[in-house]
């Protein structure tokens, strides 16, 4: 049996992650933030010996940023789109 662990992310980018941080934080510092609980979870879920790491992600364009994310590969990373109402 597979088995894959997906985690669901947005790309870190300013005043679009943690916003609810704001104020106290500024955008930048909430994204920083984000970033480095988004790191601390590809560490913990690449720790997992029978697992297939997975990152779905939005927006679209985010790919290289991610890319970018510290970690060992392989990665599989699969696009979502969230809708706003």
């Amino acid at each position: 049996m597979h088995t894959a662990v997906m985690i669901m992310a947005k790309v870190p980018q300013a005043g679009e992650v943690k916003t609810r941080l704001c104020p106290p934080l500024s955008p930048q510092e909430a994204m920083l933030l984000y970033h480095a609980f988004l790191r601390d979870k590809i560490a913990q879920v690449q720790s997992l010996e029978a697992a297939s790491p997975t990152i779905a992600y939005t927006p679209a364009d985010g790919r290289s940023t991610l890319a970018s994310t510290p970690g060992k590969a392989p990665w599989h990373t699969r696009q979502f789109f969230l809708e706003r109402t």
